[in-house]
């Protein structure tokens, strides 16, 4: 599935490519790229101290061997879980860095909402619900 979406999202980033190119021309798409690139390299800086906590907290923390087995079987301790929540997290900082990184006005667009406080908080939320039945992520 994670093979198919960045598949995906390479393939709307080669068409936007193509289009913006016949629309723009080379000079002005390569500006677009820039300015882009400089908009979400901001906000992710923006957003930074709402994400350190969750980063140095990682930082610290050590994660049993084991865990796997734990979410498999839904028996992880609420320290574990806050653990893997702070994982989450920096997970999700990390992964936008890297998509405002990378070339192309679709992968800024998608860094830029990973790093919205209330898109993380939901992706986050559906998973911890989705692994463990009635557990809450709150955001510290």
């Amino acid at each position: 599935m994670t093979l198919l979406v960045i598949f995906l999202i390479g393939i709307a980033e080669i068409i936007s490519i193509g289009e913006l190119h016949s629309v723009l021309g080379t000079l002005n798409l390569v500006l677009l790229y820039i300015v882009t690139t400089i908009i979400g390299a901001a906000f992710l800086l923006f957003q930074y101290p709402k994400y350190r906590p969750h980063i140095n907290k990682l930082d610290n923390a050590e994660v049993s061997e084991d865990i796997k087995e734990k979410i498999e079987a839904s028996t992880l301790s609420p320290r574990e879980a806050a653990k893997l929540r702070h994982f989450a997290f920096s997970a999700i900082f990390y992964m936008a860095c890297l998509l405002v990184a990378v070339p192309g006005i679709i992968t800024d667009i998608i860094g830029i909402l990973l790093v919205i406080p209330y898109i993380s908080n939901y992706i986050i939320k559906k998973k911890i619900n989705t692994t463990f039945k009635g557990f809450t992520a709150e955001n510290e």
